[in-house]
């Protein structure tokens, strides 16, 4: 019985991934395609195309051809360049959508392995389409996958380390292993390489690992390991300081809340509470943050009552090593859930951001459903309710892809980039000056300039001085182009601007400003 079903539901899982492959195939063959591709990212997706259209053309790591940036996470940012040796944007679109998909199903592989081994007790077969579905389908971690960013490569190449971290966890160390050190170091530098906060987790791993064990050997290995791990990481850190002189990519000190004291804690409550709820199924985002109360509870009730079932003493979930690592993974969360909203002003990338908190609380309840599935391995109810569930989940799913389809734009700064299209702006030569500009920078890149310094140095130096009105005059820009909360802060930090610029009508959301006759 739980061997058909498990051959169901695997067969359903994959014609949901087989229909959302052919939404995707349906934005690249759109004649609006930046309007509607990697929407999911909003417009920073266009900031990687835009430098990786550039390097594959000779030009560098640079926004518009001139000037070097180190706004981006590297390893992506590799592999959009790559993309781009395919000659055309069409076509380095299709390669980066075909390898988000491979890096999806490779992190749902990675996650049933990491669960598998999680403890010694036998793995139902009904739990693997339980587990990666979970994954799959759950709604924000699969836009992660698809939103054209780093974020689906840095949840799998989490997952690569964790999966590391727990065999390394669970073998003991007579002799160091250089074979072990390498696979540690290796998948640490990935991570790191993937997103920068990726920092936190391999402090927290291997600060653990050292901590259970204080042996001589084990202490080596991890040198060794953070050796390699530096190794790779250090010349992005270099080149990072030779752009900007920081040892961080300047997007983060651009959206830090130095230089942009923006807040809206509702937003911040809202991001919190969708990464400690699974979104599987349709209108369930709206239920959580529609009051944010109720979501709240939940989501605070599901995440102690998995905190108790997994980490209680003597529990069945898993094995001391994989509690080890995932006990440290829980503690670089509660840095990262910390650091942003203390740190950054994004607020509207926090679930983005957040991904890794949405990760763990997948994890442990995955090793619950494991648990159950074991306990009620030869029941024909508990097999017709899972079943239940997941298709449950896969039609919510069906629904989401199904729902936007043919809609000429979508995501944030979509409809812009469709009137962009459609507008004068495309033929007429003007300079114009965004504070975020990543696909119309995208679409007219000799044109069009950014002023928010996530991709441009003097930009963000004469944020960080309090400069930008200079910066604006020196631009000598025929049209500016602002949404409401950078329209507020230009008026805050740079408020003469006014006297030169005059409203000229709107661009999708955007509201356009054009310069006065001198």
């Amino acid at each position: 019985m739980n061997r058909i079903l498990f051959g169901l539901l695997l067969a359903l899982i994959g014609a949901c991934l087989l229909f959302k492959v052919a939404e995707s195939v349906n934005r690249l063959l759109s004649t609006d395609m930046v309007a509607v591709a990697f929407a999911e990212g909003g417009d920073d997706a266009y900031y990687y195309l835009t430098i990786a259209r550039n390097a594959a053309r000779g030009a560098g790591i640079t926004i518009d051809g001139v000037e070097w940036t180190s706004g981006i996470q590297p390893l992506w940012a590799l592999l959009c360049a790559i993309a781009y040796l395919a000659g055309s944007d069409r076509a380095a679109f299709v390669i980066l959508y075909l390898a988000s998909y491979a890096f999806w199903i490779g992190g749902a592989v990675l996650l049933v392995l990491f669960v598998q081994r999680a403890t010694r007790l036998p793995f139902p077969v009904l739990a693997i389409p339980l587990v990666a579905g979970l994954f799959l389908w759950d709604r924000q971690l699969n836009e992660l996958y698809v939103n054209g960013m780093e974020s689906g490569l840095y949840i799998s190449a989490l997952l690569l380390f964790l999966v590391v971290a727990q065999r390394s966890a669970g073998t003991a160390v007579r002799v160091p292993s250089l074979r072990h050190a390498a696979m540690m170091g290796l998948s640490a530098g990935i991570l790191m390489l993937a997103r920068n906060d990726g920092v936190f987790v391999c402090a927290f791993v291997m600060l653990a690992l050292l901590i259970a064990d204080r042996s001589r050997a084990r202490f080596y290995e991890l040198v060794i390991a953070g050796v390699i791990a530096c190794l790779l990481v250090l010349p992005w850190i270099a080149y990072c300081y030779w752009v900007a002189g920081l040892f961080v990519p300047q997007s983060g000190v651009a959206t830090s809340v130095a230089l942009r004291p923006f807040s809206h804690p509702a937003d911040t409550i809202r991001a919190f509470i969708v990464s400690f709820v699974p979104l599987l199924f349709v209108r369930m985002r709206g239920f959580l943050t529609e009051p944010p109360l109720v979501g709240g509870v939940l989501a605070v009730l599901l995440t102690v009552g998995l905190m108790v079932a997994v980490f209680r003493p003597r529990s069945p979930l898993l094995e001391a090593p994989t509690r080890l690592v995932l006990l440290a993974f829980a503690a670089s969360n509660v840095v990262l859930l910390a650091y942003y909203p203390l740190v950054s002003s994004a607020v509207q990338f926090y679930e983005r951001y957040f991904g890794p908190v949405k990760l763990l609380i997948v994890i442990l309840l995955s090793l619950v459903i494991v648990a159950t599935a074991r306990r009620f391995e030869a029941s024909k109810a508990f097999a017709a309710t899972a079943s239940a569930v997941l298709v449950a989940a896969i039609l919510s799913n069906a629904y989401w892809i199904a729902e936007p389809w043919g809609v000429p734009y979508r995501g944030y700064f979509g409809s812009s980039a469709y009137a962009l299209a459609r507008s004068p702006f495309m033929t007429d030569g003007s300079r114009i000056g965004m504070m975020e500009s990543g696909r119309f920078g995208f679409m007219l890149p000799d044109r069009v300039v950014n002023l928010d310094g996530k991709m441009r140095v003097p930009a963000l130096r004469a944020l960080q001085q309090g400069r930008l009105d200079e910066e604006i005059q020196r631009g000598n820009f025929d049209y500016i182009l602002l949404n409401i909360f950078d329209e507020a802060f230009f008026d805050e930090r740079a408020p003469a601007w006014r006297q030169r610029y005059v409203p000229a009508g709107k661009l999708g959301t955007l509201a356009v400003f054009k310069r006065k006759p001198q």
